[in-house]
């Protein structure tokens, strides 16, 4: 008998849905619904809770929500901070805009995509730079955060504490303030310049012409007042009956405060004498000066000057014209030996570290088996003395060559890398203006 179309069925239309093809069904009813899961299951504080949620941070919040409820079988409002990625909580990715929360009802299945994971670190990294502190500060109370603040600001004054020589400036001259020298504003040569040691208030008078009491205020350290470090008693002010040798007015003490306490080339006070130019700050021992001081000028009372001092009083009218650098490295050393040791010394006193001065197989493990010609100032300074050198060539390829073991052997240690390279480029910046080398010339 025929039916009519509207009685017509397929006994195969009204099939029961297999249970995993209903879990589906249900999954994919429950996506276009407002509240992601049955609100049956749902106690009324749950539901009250998830409610404010969507209104808060809408759509997407709600199915983290539902991970967590998932993994913990609970619902928890802080379930930004239990969701991690990479360790660190969905709220961080949240705040650095890696996942975005959608506008109430609205969602798009491509919005919430994570980043690959290269990505994600370079935005970690590019984040944590522009942060003072190193984690995101939504993870601390506010107790926590004046504590870390505490911890670091009691770290940087523990570090101004150890220190013992400060830079310091007065309008345009900049000196550097020695800790062990200072004893108040009058007394005391504490503050060294390139020509001279001073106290505060002649390093203010050099620089700004005037004779009063502000000094304090005047000379800047890291760009706030010296009385900065009077305060933190970083720097003490001797009382006005001091009996120590910066506040005495003996004439002979106050001749000696003229010089460096220690050598300018080793940078040691080593307690044996050091020979002091007149015409400087600088003190050597006999054997450091470049060339050594003889024996007959210690016990010389006339004036003695430095190589630095004498090359600095004679280089206006050495090299009037410009010269190339192969007719530089051709001249015999024997007319330029002054220029070398000028150099070296130069080196030697730029070299705060003294990382470069002494042979480095002493202190440096398998050095030998990586570098097959070792060189270091100390040999060097010895073949000048010696007059080994032929030709300023033959001495500039062996500072040079200082400069390119450091490079290969410390392909990995960016600090000493960085040590030799700072070297390298002064030393041939200096090179090039004691010989006065065209700039098209030098390599």
């Amino acid at each position: 008998m025929k039916t009519s179309e509207k009685e017509q069925t397929d006994e195969h239309e009204h099939k029961e849905l297999s249970k995993d093809e209903d879990k589906e069904e249900k999954q994919r009813s429950n996506n276009d619904e407002k509240q992601p899961g049955p609100s049956s299951l749902l106690t009324p504080e749950e539901t009250e809770t998830q409610t404010e949620q969507m209104q808060e941070y809408g759509h997407d919040f709600v199915i983290f929500d539902e991970f967590v409820k998932e993994a913990s079988c609970q619902t928890d409002i802080f379930l930004k901070m239990k969701i991690k990625q990479e360790g660190e909580p969905v709220s961080v990715l949240k705040e650095k805009t890696i996942i975005k929360t959608s506008e109430k009802g609205q969602t798009d299945e491509h919005e919430h995509k994570e980043l690959p994971e290269d990505e994600v670190k370079e935005e970690k990294q590019r984040s944590n730079s522009d942060e003072e502190q190193p984690g995101p500060s939504s993870l601390l109370t506010p107790g926590e955060e004046e504590e870390t603040e505490e911890k670091m600001k009691q770290q940087r004054e523990g570090h101004d504490q150890s220190k013992t020589v400060f830079k310091v400036t007065c309008g345009a001259v900049a000196g550097t303030l020695h800790k062990s020298r200072f004893a108040s504003g009058v007394y005391g040569k504490s503050i060294r310049t390139e020509t001279s040691w001073m106290s505060p208030v002649e390093f203010v008078k050099e620089a700004l012409g005037q004779t009063d009491a502000s000094w304090k205020k005047d000379i800047k350290w890291e760009g706030k007042p010296l009385s900065v470090l009077i305060e933190k008693n970083i720097l003490r002010i001797h009382s006005v009956l001091c009996p120590c040798r910066m506040c005495k007015l003996d004439e002979e003490l106050l001749e000696d405060q003229k010089n460096d306490d220690e050598c300018c080339v080793c940078k040691r006070d080593d307690g044996s004498d050091l020979v002091v130019c007149n015409h400087c700050p600088r003190s050597f021992h006999q054997t450091c000066h470049l060339p050594h001081v003889e024996d007959k000028i210690l016990g010389d009372d006339k004036p003695w000057m430095c190589t630095f001092c004498i090359f600095r009083t004679t280089q206006q009218w050495r090299y009037s014209e410009e010269l190339e650098t192969r007719a530089v490295m051709s001249q015999q050393i024997s007319r330029h030996m002054l220029e070398c040791q000028y150099l070296l010394l130069y080196l030697y006193s730029v070299d705060e570290e003294q990382t470069f001065a002494s042979d480095p197989n002493l202190y440096v493990k398998n050095y030998s088996s990586v570098i097959q010609t070792p060189m270091w100032f100390d040999k060097i300074a010895d073949k000048l003395q010696k007059k080994e050198y032929q030709t300023v060539g033959e001495f500039v390829s062996d500072v040079q060559l200082i400069f390119t073991n450091c490079a290969t052997y410390n392909r990995g240690n960016a600090e000493f890398l960085t040590s030799g390279s700072r070297l390298k480029e002064l030393f041939d910046g200096e090179l090039k203006t004691v010989f006065n080398i065209s700039e098209q010339t030098v390599d």
